[in-house]
């Protein structure tokens, strides 16, 4: 492995200090199709090294360019040192003792085909995906920005002997669509992640976001009040995001999490609703062998059945809170901290979309929401923008656009009553589809 001398250099530099180390090296191209018709191609090769250093009983950090024919171990090693020297003790971070022994199953993480995608190649993807979306509807006159694009990503994470080392692929694709009929003009966009080549299919994704912006043309005002709603399972996921932090341990133990007043075993959303944290998840985006201390990854029940279960931690966060190292730590230039991982509401027991749609006998489906990002995760207090299809005794009716969504996100989630059938992922956040029993729309 081409890891082995930078690691081999550290040791020599570091002599009897313990250290921890994070390695990656990133390699991909991406194309994407411009409006003159002419393309964007990319590729890169990044690659750092990331050093953690126990000095006299301090801890410091310090991060370099690995791309570089010059990297000097023994430099590296001298300013995570100083930078120990500088941040003084604390009893709560340590480098870890050992790694953790990696789960024994195939992650379902790396295509080996990956190298046959070159520019004409993924050129040839963003085209199919641009031709799938003018062609499923005449109302369609615009499929903008159709991409692909696709990396490797090899990692290390050593501690002193031990080394763990991995390989992982993705592949991502989309395309914003506009559609038009009379005055009345739509867009929408659709997105795909895998680590499969095999998983990106053009076709469905120029399909998709065509539908969705005709599915809205002409849409009106929606009818002001407290109704009903499906959440997209996209949109769903949307919403779920921003409980991500919230569930941090180090969040929690700051004082800015929405869960921070509860405790383990209260309910805090509906019992339709399981949270779960997996960094195992075979083939997800976020899966990887171990994180980023050595901690081996694994699947944490975070809301189990609407009741709080578990925060995620990093080592320091949990020795903080005298809990254990949940698989969540990520390294920075110069810290540690825990991070959600592939972070999804279980579909398990859920039921299909036009099922949830058909037991809705006035609401509505909302297929798009703007402005998720801005919701204040420790208050969970909202009102942005949406646009969907009205439900009229149990079926879908007229489009609405330019309706507004408000509330707080606890009770959101709180008035869930079914799951769908279907996980939707976007990048690592994923959920069915929800249905919420009353939530204030206005116009």
């Amino acid at each position: 492995m081409v890891f082995n001398p930078i690691l081999d250099g550290i040791a020599k530099a570091a002599g009897k200090r313990r250290w921890l180390a994070n390695i990656s090296r990133e390699e991909g191209l991406r194309v994407e199709k411009s409006a003159q018709g002419a393309s964007l191609r990319e590729k890169w090769v990044v690659a750092e090294v990331r050093l953690m250093l126990c000095e006299a009983g301090s801890i410091g950090f310090a991060q370099a360019d690995a791309t570089l024919a010059g990297f000097d171990a023994a430099e590296l090693v001298g300013r995570a040192a100083a930078s120990a020297r500088a941040l003084g003790k604390n009893r709560f971070l340590s480098v870890p003792d050992f790694l953790e022994e990696p789960p024994e199953v195939d992650l379902g993480i790396f295509d080996p085909s990956w190298t046959s995608v070159g520019f004409d190649e993924a050129e040839k993807i963003a085209l199919a995906i641009e031709e799938a979306a003018l062609g499923l509807d005449g109302r369609v006159f615009a499929a903008r920005k159709p991409s692909f694009g696709c990396s490797r990503l090899d990692r290390a994470v050593a501690v002193a002997g031990q080394r763990v080392f991995w390989s992982s692929t993705e592949f991502s694709a989309s395309v914003e669509v506009g559609a038009r009929r009379g005055r009345s003009a739509e867009s929408a966009w659709s997105s795909r992640d895998g680590r499969f080549l095999r998983e990106i299919d053009p076709s469905f994704i120029g399909r998709d976001a065509a539908a969705r912006a005709c599915e809205l043309l002409g849409g009106k005002k929606a009818r002001s009040g407290r109704v009903a709603a499906v959440l997209d399972g996209r949109v769903a996921a949307q919403f779920l995001e921003v409980l991500a932090p919230s569930l941090i341990g180090r969040e929690a133990q700051k004082g800015k999490s929405i869960f921070g007043r509860f405790g383990f075993g209260e309910k805090v959303i509906s019992e339709a609703l399981t949270v779960i944290d997996d960094s195992s998840l075979k083939g997800g985006i976020d899966t990887s062998p171990v994180d980023d201390e050595g901690s081996a990854s694994r699947r944490n029940l975070c809301i189990d059945r609407g009741r709080l279960s578990a925060f995620l931690f990093d080592r320091e966060a949990a020795k903080r809170g005298g809990a254990a190292p949940t698989g969540n730590g990520t390294m920075g230039p110069c810290s540690i901290t825990a991070e959600a991982t592939n972070f999804f509401i279980s579909a398990e027991g859920g039921r299909e979309l036009p099922e949830l749609v058909g037991s809705v006998k006035r609401g509505v489906l909302i297929r798009e929401a703007m402005g998720v990002h801005t919701i204040d995760s420790v208050s969970g207090d909202f009102s942005i923008g949406c646009a969907g299809l009205s439900i009229e005794n149990g079926q879908l009716a007229a489009p609405f656009t330019g309706a507004t969504i408000s509330g707080n996100i606890l009770d959101l989630f709180g008035s869930v009553e079914a799951v769908g059938g279907k996980i939707e992922f976007t990048g690592s956040i994923g959920s069915p589809a929800l249905l919420a029993g009353a939530v204030d729309l206005a116009s």
